[in-house]
């Protein structure tokens, strides 16, 4: 048995390319039906790849979402969180607040810009916040906590990346790294790709998903 982790967006899901998206889903369901694990690993919240999944009809073996922050398990039961300390929320919003920033609490599940309970992420605009060093050097001031602009925001999150929830899979599972691997297309998925052997897909030798899927299944 094999156990493969993907990024969702420009990974699986092809943004305006619906019959090739459709190609890649159907070989990740041929993959399942030959005995294997997959495992979605995004950013997303829940709310956007569950309709994503229902619209496709998959049963994603593993989701993990917020970049590996909540994992949830094929019948999309939450088995997993890494919630940010409060303490260092208070600190954020102070932030927040001195710099009339707008803030974004992520528990998950939706957003809200007040204080919450079990926040897993925070971010900002990334346009807003970019060329403010002396808000962005606080936020990398405080301990724990692992921060990366993306294309508009900029994120804030604690203690886990997305190879550390394909660790976490692998474990459950109770597989060897060398019956794992990851496919992604962005900077975030690169340390799970190297870390798992796997492909940066449409950057190397394969362009899309279903072509490395394909090959994967032959071994």
């Amino acid at each position: 048995m094999k156990l493969l982790a993907s990024d969702l967006d420009f990974t699986i899901l092809m943004h305006g390319n619906q019959p090739l998206t459709k190609k890649n889903v159907d070989a990740v369901k041929k993959f399942i039906a030959a005995g294997n694990k997959f495992a979605i690993i995004t950013g997303r919240q829940y709310a956007t790849f569950k309709d994503f999944l229902e619209e496709y009809d998959l049963k994603s073996d593993y989701i993990a979402g917020e970049d590996g922050m909540i994992i949830f398990d094929k019948n999309l039961k939450e088995i997993y969180r890494n919630n940010i300390n409060p303490s260092t929320i208070d600190i954020i919003c102070g932030l927040a607040k001195k710099y009339n920033y707008e803030i974004n609490l992520d528990d998950g599940y939706k957003y809200h810009h007040e204080k919450v309970d079990n926040v897993i992420k925070v971010f900002f605009s990334k346009e807003e916040v970019e060329n403010n060093k002396e808000f962005v050097d606080s936020i990398y001031a405080l301990d724990n906590l692992n921060i990366y602009f993306s294309v508009k925001s900029f994120n804030i999150v604690e203690g886990v990346l997305k190879y550390q929830a394909l660790d976490f899979i692998k474990e459950k599972e109770g597989l060897d790294d060398d019956c794992v691997y990851a496919v992604g297309d962005g900077v975030a998925d690169i340390e799970m790709v190297n870390r798992y052997n796997g492909e940066m897909i449409g950057k190397g030798k394969y362009k899309y998903l279903y072509e490395y899927i394909e090959e994967l299944m032959k071994d």
